[in-house]
């Protein structure tokens, strides 16, 4: 498992002591893996569907203000 470094852009495998970097002695030290799986659930469906939805309705006010 490869390790990075957030603030000394390190890129290792092994950890350090204490699970800090080896190079800076920060904690802000995490493993790649868990990065890329917490990337792929930020944009949850739902938002896309009420993205759609608001749209939809906005238009839908705007033609029926125009046809009034």
């Amino acid at each position: 498992m490869a390790y990075y470094c957030y603030d000394c852009s390190f890129r290792g495998k092994k950890r350090g002591k204490n699970g800090h970097c080896p190079a800076c002695d920060s904690p802000n030290f995490r493993a790649e893996k868990a990065d890329k799986q917490e990337e792929k659930n930020k944009n949850p469906a739902w938002r896309l569907v009420l993205l759609v939805a608001l749209w939809a309705y906005l238009i839908g006010h705007i033609a029926w203000k125009l046809n009034n």
